[in-house]
């Protein structure tokens, strides 16, 4: 009855509680995800399946630095879309609520850190057009190749494998440490490297690689961790 709204359901009280900006209900009006525009306050997942009892889930936000600031978001199929202010575009797959991990970002400001710099409006489109408005840079159009969800017991490995001109490298990484990674030919040639990987995927091409077997190596910049495999290219 618009002549007489009333309220069922409210959260006033919740963790990392700052100034609630903006927020957006998943289609089935099961997950609500909302933003806090105060410096270093999370992103929040909630539980919106009984309106009357809004449970937070989990935080995240680009783990930047301390003070970094979520603006405007919208959640679609389970990936959570920011416009992150300074840290730009940061896309956030929730396909487990309680394990953020970040799938994608942009960083449409590198100028610097001024609180409120960068990007300030999103829209995604149902052809998985992203559309970022920097109050800097002016506005940017985006396309996100949504990465695969590989059911696989490994903590690490390539898919797929055998590969056909690309393939991601998958990392279980959801602490978002920062990692080198390097491929080689069998004769120990260098083919590519990353040197700051924190993602759970990256994507490389090999349309101009040499049918044959591939090594990877990760290693660990902020910790002690050291993996290595094979894969396969049969382009």
């Amino acid at each position: 009855n618009t002549a007489s709204p009333f309220v069922f359901g409210s959260l006033n009280s919740y963790p990392d509680l700052g100034y609630n900006h903006s927020g957006w209900l998943s289609e089935d009006g099961k997950m609500y995800v909302f933003t806090d525009e105060t410096a270093g306050k999370k992103i929040k997942i909630c539980d919106a399946s009984d309106p009357g009892d809004l449970q937070v889930l989990s935080l995240f936000n680009s783990a930047s630095d301390n003070n970094t600031i979520a603006h405007n978001v919208m959640l679609f199929d389970d990936f959570v879309y920011v416009s992150h202010y300074y840290d730009g575009l940061q896309i956030f797959d929730i396909s487990d609520p309680s394990l953020p991990f970040r799938a994608g970002w942009y960083d449409t400001h590198e100028q610097n850190t001024v609180s409120m710099s960068g990007a300030w409006g999103i829209f995604v489109y149902e052809d998985g057009t992203i559309l970022i408005s920097d109050r800097q840079e002016g506005l940017l159009s985006f396309r996100f190749e949504k990465p695969p969800r590989i059911n696989v017991s490994m903590d690490h490995g390539i898919y797929p494998n055998p590969v056909s001109e690309s393939a991601y490298l998958y990392l279980d990484n959801k602490r978002e440490f920062e990692f080198e990674f390097y491929i080689y030919d069998v004769n120990g040639k260098r083919i590519l490297s990353e040197k700051n990987l924190i993602d759970n995927y990256y994507l490389f091409s090999t349309i101009s690689w040499a049918d044959g077997v591939y090594i990877y190596h990760l290693k660990g910049k902020d910790n002690d961790a050291d993996f290595r495999g094979k894969f396969i290219v049969k382009n």
